[in-house]
């Protein structure tokens, strides 16, 4: 079994072809996918794209390099969001050292 621990399938250069990009990952023998939100919108939408597809899960968070865009109130909609069923994780979070834009 394959899993891609790390997918941003809800990008927008994936609109035009997302369901041919999924093909592939099955064809590929990908059984499960993890689609990450770097933000509340993102995360968002890797929710509505774990109940498109059947194996798309979702980690919801928000990257270190969106920290300054946070909003009052936007833990606890993080919060809530971990109730959807198919919310596995919640990730992009932390201090990101790699390209010191964490902020």
């Amino acid at each position: 079994m394959l899993v891609d621990s790390h997918a941003h399938i809800g990008a927008r250069r994936f609109d035009s072809d997302r369901d041919k990009v999924m093909e592939r990952a099955r064809e590929a023998g990908i059984s499960f996918v993890f689609d990450v939100g770097s933000d509340l919108e993102s995360s968002k939408t890797a929710i509505g794209l774990s109940q498109q597809y059947d194996e798309v899960y979702a980690v919801i968070g928000f990257h270190p390099h969106n920290a300054s865009r946070m909003r009052s109130g936007d833990i606890e909609r993080l919060a809530e969001l971990t109730q959807q069923p198919k919310v596995v994780a919640i990730g992009e979070i932390g201090l990101d050292f790699r390209q010191e834009r964490s902020r």
